[in-house]
């Protein structure tokens, strides 16, 4: 493990404290099954990447930072279940099919996929939202993916495929994120 690669943990890991900090005081709302399903899924991943001798660190920290965050979701007592989770639980079987038939290395594919779809409703809040999106949690993101990536050995599936594709889904979450700079603020209507 390289110098790039364990700062990205810890920043990885680091950043997840201010996002469970605005969770928990009902700053931001997050979905409860997204991040407990990120938290197996990314757990998923890192099992397969550790089987391969490969990056493991940047999925692991993610999988303990978004149980935790779930958790926090939990205690906030803010959260929802919607047939997208139902389709993510389906999505999480599959990759333990796939990690038993055909191995880690398919496995991390398909759990590495699996979290990107995971990611979707986030990416699609942020654009909704995006002025209620935490997004110096979501830079810190991007950091952190962008130092996994550069810090891989190679460009093979158990040091690159993992950090790379999280490393596009944040670019889409905090470009989505940035957009509150340059929206318009809608006036509220005024009573007649």
């Amino acid at each position: 493990m390289n110098a790039l690669s364990l700062t990205a943990g810890i920043i990885g890991t680091s950043a997840y404290v201010p996002l469970c900090i605005q969770v928990l005081s009902g700053k931001v709302k997050q979905s409860f099954a997204t991040w407990a399903l990120w938290a197996i899924l990314d757990g998923i991943a890192a099992a397969t990447i550790v089987f391969q001798d490969g990056n493991f660190l940047l999925p692991a920290a993610y999988s303990l930072g978004s149980g935790i965050t779930a958790l926090s979701i939990l205690k906030s007592k803010n959260f929802r279940w919607t047939w997208f989770e139902t389709t993510i639980v389906c999505l999480v079987a599959v990759c333990v099919v796939v990690w038993l038939v055909f191995g880690a290395k398919v496995a991390t594919v398909v759990s590495t996929i699996a979290v990107v779809i995971a990611g979707m409703p986030q990416a699609v809040e942020a654009y909704k939202r995006p002025r209620e999106q935490p997004l110096l949690v979501y830079i810190s993101f991007l950091v952190t993916n962008s130092l996994a990536t550069a810090g891989a050995k190679d460009w093979s599936i158990k040091e690159r495929f993992y950090p790379a594709s999280m490393t596009l889904l944040t670019v889409v979450i905090v470009l989505f994120m940035v957009r509150r700079f340059w929206l318009k603020i809608k006036p509220e209507s005024q009573p007649a």
